[in-house]
C-alpha cells in the first residue's frame, strides 16, 4: 500500500497496513465462522477507517501534483480493482443458490435481489429491507449478506473524491493556497461529527425517519458510517508525518490491542453502532497514525505472511460468507462447518486474488 506521508514528495510503501487489513478480514471471517469472537464484526469498521485513510492520500497526492483529480481514471482503477471479484461470486453464488436454495421460503428471491443490489452498489438498501437485522439473518437466508459493506465502500468511493475536490477548491477560492488542507481538514471534521450524531440518534432511536427500525439503518446506511471512513482520511490530514517515535510505539500497541480487545469485549448484543463503534475506530486510527514511523512491533503487520493476507482480504471476505451459507445447507447437522467452509474458501480468495490481479495487469498493459 503505497501512501504519501509527506505530500508532495515520493510514496511510501505502508505494508502493515496490508497487515491491519488482514487483522480485519480475520476477525470477521472468524466471528462468522461461529468462533468465541463475540465482537469479531467490528473488523467491517476496521476497513472503513483504512479505506478512509488511504482513499484521502491518493487524492491529496493528485490534487498537490496537478491540482485536479482525473475521475474518470479514479473511478477505472476502482471498478478493475472491485468488480470482476465481485462478478464472479455473485454468479457463483446465484447458480449454487438456484440449485440448492428453496424457491417457497423467498431465499432465492432475496439472493437475486441482493446481487441487484451489489453490482448496482446498493446491497446495503436491499439487505436493509429485505433481510432486516444482521445478526438474526441465518447464513442459509442470505449468501450474500456480506455484500452490504462492500456497498457502504462503493458508495463512499463514489462520493468522497467529489467532496474533497469541492473542500479543496473552496478552500483555494476563498483562502490562501497554504491553508487550502486546513480547509479540508476542517470540512471533513464537520461531515465526520454530522455523521456520528445521525448514527448515535438512528442507533438509539432518539429519532425515527418513519423507519420501524432506525437502529438497522444506521447499522446499513452510508450516511451513518460516513464518519468512519471521514475520520480515516482526518487522520492522515492531521498525522501524515507521523508522531514522536516514543508516542507512536505507544499509538500502535494500544491501537493494536484496542482491536483485538474490541472483537472480544463487543457483542451483538450491544447497540451498535451507538457509542461502542468508537473503540475499535479509534483503535483504527492509533494503529494507522502510529505505524507512520514503523515503530517496534509493526513486522507483526508488515511480514509476508500477513502482507499477503492482506492483498487478499477483499476476495476472502467477498467468498467466506457464500462457503459458509451452503456449507450449512448441505451439512446442517456438522459440528463446526461454518469453520471449515471459511477455511476452505481462503484458498480460492488466493487462487482469485492471483488471477484478477493479473487480469488488471493484462489490462493496464494494452
Amino acid at each position: 500500500m503505497s501512501l504519501s506521508n509527506s505530500l508532495p514528495g515520493p510514496r511510501v510503501f505502508r505494508p502493515d497496513i496490508q497487515g491491519l487489513r488482514a487483522v480485519a478480514v480475520l476477525v470477521v471471517v472468524l466471528f462468522h465462522a461461529g468462533l468465541p469472537l463475540p465482537g469479531g464484526f467490528i473488523g467491517v469498521d476496521v476497513f472503513f477507517v483504512i479505506s478512509g485513510y488511504v482513499i484521502t492520500a491518493l487524492l491529496l497526492r493528485t490534487l498537490h501534483k496537478e491540482n485536479r483529480i482525473d475521475f474518470r481514471l479514479f473511478y477505472e482503477r476502482g471498478i478493475r480493482r472491485l468488480i470482476p471479484g465481485l462478478t464472479l461470486v455473485l454468479v457463483v453464488t446465484l447458480a449454487i443458490t438456484f440449485i440448492l436454495g428453496s424457491p417457497f421460503d423467498n431465499q432465492q428471491a432475496v439472493t437475486a435481489q441482493t446481487a441487484i443490489g451489489a453490482i448496482t452498489l446498493s446491497a446495503n438498501a436491499v439487505i436493509f429491507l429485505k433481510s432486516g437485522g444482521y445478526f438474526a439473518t441465518p447464513p442459509t437466508n442470505n449468501p450474500l449478506l456480506n455484500t452490504w459493506s462492500l456497498s457502504v465502500e462503493e458508495q463512499f468511493y463514489l462520493v468522497f473524491p467529489l467532496l474533497v475536490f469541492v473542500l479543496w477548491l473552496i478552500g483555494r477560492k476563498v483562502l490562501h493556497k497554504i491553508s487550502q488542507e486546513r480547509f479540508l481538514l476542517a470540512g471533513l471534521i464537520f461531515i465526520a461529527v454530522v455523521s456520528f450524531l445521525l448514527s448515535i440518534t438512528m442507533s438509539f432511536s432518539f429519532i425515527h425517519l418513519r423507519l420501524s427500525d432506525p437502529n438497522w439503518f444506521a447499522f446499513y446506511s452510508s450516511p451513518t458510517r460516513a464518519w468512519e471512513f471521514t475520520l480515516g482520511g482526518i487522520a492522515f490530514l492531521a498525522f501524515r508525518n507521523g508522531v514522536g517515535k516514543i508516542f507512536s510505539i505507544v499509538l500502535f500497541w494500544v491501537g493494536l490491542i484496542g482491536i483485538v480487545a474490541s472483537s472480544l469485549w463487543i457483542s451483538e448484543n450491544m447497540i451498535f453502532p451507538g457509542w461502542v463503534v468508537l473503540f475499535p475506530v479509534i483503535a483504527t486510527v492509533a494503529v494507522l497514525v502510529g505505524g507512520t514511523r514503523s515503530p517496534v512491533g509493526t513486522q507483526l503487520l508488515s511480514n509476508r505472511g500477513m502482507v499477503k493476507l492482506g492483498d487478499s482480504s477483499y476476495s476472502w471476505y467477498l467468498w467466506h460468507w457464500p462457503f459458509i451459507a451452503f456449507g450449512v445447507m448441505l451439512f446442517p447437522e456438522m459440528a463446526s462447518v461454518a469453520l471449515y467452509a471459511a477455511l476452505l474458501s481462503l484458498p480460492v480468495s488466493l487462487l482469485t486474488t492471483r488471477h484478477n490481479k493479473n487480469h488488471r495487469q493484462g489490462v493496464q498493459k494494452t
